[in-house]
């Protein structure tokens, strides 16, 4: 790891993908619980300390923070760094790093 940025990321990016993988799969099996426990779940990893201390030297807490608020508003992602109408499931695994 080179510096604190990366290992933020790079942690940040193996919560965040897990929490959006549940999330996509209680959305097409429908468990609204599971739903609300994974937006629940990014919110929190949007607003978290090692976010607040990364947004200085990057981009990677703005696009962690449009996902989360994507989950919560519908799936569509939208913001500075989304490129046209892409959707959570779509863009998740390249936008964050996560693994394919």
């Amino acid at each position: 790891m080179r510096d604190r940025y990366q290992l933020g990321a790079q942690i940040v990016s193996s919560v965040s993908c897990g929490w959006i993988t549940r999330w996509i799969s209680a959305k097409r099996t429908g468990n609204a619980l599971q739903v609300a426990e994974a937006v629940q779940a990014m919110t929190a990893v949007a607003g978290s300390r090692v976010l607040r201390q990364m947004d200085s030297s990057g981009a990677y807490p703005t696009v962690v923070r449009e996902f989360a608020g994507a989950m919560a508003h519908g799936g569509n992602v939208v913001g500075p760094y989304a490129i046209g109408d892409q959707t959570v499931e779509d863009s998740y695994r390249s936008s964050l790093g996560c693994a394919q």
